[in-house]
């Protein structure tokens, strides 16, 4: 953008800088003269406020919070408010012995659960979604996988803020169980 001043066009740079209850906008110009414009904007519509880096910013915290998703050490799922898995990342595909297509919006997290835990894991389902403290954020239970092998799960779970989705870290302790029982008859 150009501006004039005494007759000459300078470029105008324009700058944003946001607190939680203005919306100031300094320009600056060549010249020493400095204007600083404070408009109020609701926090609202601050927090809707579009400009053309908005979209590059989405891109690249999506791109970003997927790459941990699916680097993560142990399985992770998205889980939807019907129990659909809505996302699974290379681990929990493994661990399911799916490939991705036949999970992700198709499968609920209830196929993979054994009978004897599945009615206790439904009703935290329910409760971390109306009251969220009221539900265990870790516990274990067991899977059932494609094959109908049956592993023991340590489960960590939380909501993701501002949702119905929960997001579940899966880690296998079939191994870790198996050698604490081995362990204990050993010691008798």
């Amino acid at each position: 953008m150009l501006t004039s001043m005494y007759g000459l066009w300078q470029p105008l740079a324009v700058n944003f800088f946001f607190n939680p209850m203005f919306h100031k906008i300094r320009k600056k110009t060549l010249s020493p003269v400095k204007k600083n414009i404070s408009i109020p904007l609701p926090q609202r519509k601050l927090a809707k406020k579009k400009n053309k880096n908005n979209g590059k910013k989405i891109d690249h915290n999506e791109e970003w919070y997927r790459t941990i998703f699916e680097t993560s050490g142990t399985a992770m799922i998205i889980i939807e408010e019907d129990t659909t898995i809505s996302l699974a990342n290379e681990n929990a595909v493994k661990l399911a012995g799916f490939n991705r297509e036949e999970i992700e919006g198709k499968k609920k997290w209830t196929d993979f659960v054994v009978k004897e835990d599945l009615e206790r894991m439904k009703t935290y389902h329910v409760l971390r979604r109306a009251i969220p403290e009221s539900a265990p954020k870790d516990y274990e239970f067991r899977l059932i996988d494609k094959h109908g092998n049956i592993h023991d799960i340590l489960l960590k779970i939380n909501m993701i803020p501002g949702t119905k989705k929960s997001i579940a870290s899966l880690q296998d302790i079939t191994e870790l169980k198996r050698i604490g029982r081995l362990s204990r008859e050993l010691c008798l």
